[in-house]
């Protein structure tokens, strides 16, 4: 909570940071102030043999934006290879991946992302991408591209040996534009509500700041915390262009 001051009294502004389009910074070159939207690439993980639950419900955040904004927007498969392939030379602008992870606060430079499973002698077992592979592949200097993970605990930062690590810094050393994440596990209905305010404000020409304030407040709207667990890096004022 934070105190304003009026004319006549100390009042209690009892919102969140949050509310107030909070986006944050790390350490190292600065981000753009220019987002281009051109070119959009998403993956949305699979686990046919059940290893984790289905994610199927943000599809259509792309398919239904593609068709409603005339986005071009690509699938990438859930397949590490690719999505290394493509961080290494990236042709886009956006890259969106729906999918479960682990992050944990203690063994943080160990985070993966599940994007799917496969039968190993009748038993499910996933397939990932990991933070250490992606630091060594990423190459993002040139396009700057908005990279957003729904995925769970991809939003957060722990102790490495030498500094703070997680997906945030991963992406941000790689040379990401600008990065969202989540802090804990996010629910489907708020998730969509998120992404289609956020992605809409900003092809709309607000700023990175206005987009993460309108996203969460679309989200805040289904009665849940989901909105407080998206964290959102860059240059707060960056916009399309």
């Amino acid at each position: 909570m934070c105190i304003r001051d009026s004319p006549d009294t100390r009042v209690a502004d009892e919102r969140y940071l949050a509310e107030y389009g909070l986006v944050r910074s790390l350490n190292g070159a600065s981000r753009p102030s220019r987002l281009a939207l051109a070119d959009w690439r998403y993956l949305v993980a699979d686990f046919p043999n059940g290893y984790e639950r289905p994610l199927t419900a943000e599809r259509a955040v792309f398919t239904d934006l593609a068709q409603q904004r005339g986005i071009a927007a690509t699938a990438i498969p859930p397949d590490p290879d690719r999505v290394y392939d493509a961080l290494n030379a990236p042709d886009f602008d956006v890259l969106h991946i729906c999918c479960h992870g682990q992050a944990a606060h203690d063994e943080i430079e160990q985070s993966v992302l599940y994007l799917g499973d496969r039968l190993r002698q009748g038993v499910a077992e996933p397939f990932v991408v990991d933070a250490t592979t992606v630091r060594s592949e990423a190459r993002l200097e040139a396009r700057h591209p908005l990279v957003f993970l729904n995925a769970c605990e991809s939003g957060r930062l722990g102790p490495s040996l030498t500094a703070w690590s997680g997906w945030p810094r991963t992406f941000w050393d790689a040379g990401a534009g600008a990065f969202v994440g989540t802090s804990w596990p996010v629910r489907d209905v708020p998730a969509r509500a998120f992404c289609e305010a956020f992605y809409g404000a900003l092809i709309d020409g607000r700023t990175l700041a206005a987009a993460a304030g309108e996203g969460r407040r679309a989200a805040k709207e289904s009665g849940d915390a989901t909105w407080l667990a998206y964290k959102v890096y860059g240059r707060p004022a960056a916009r399309a262009g």
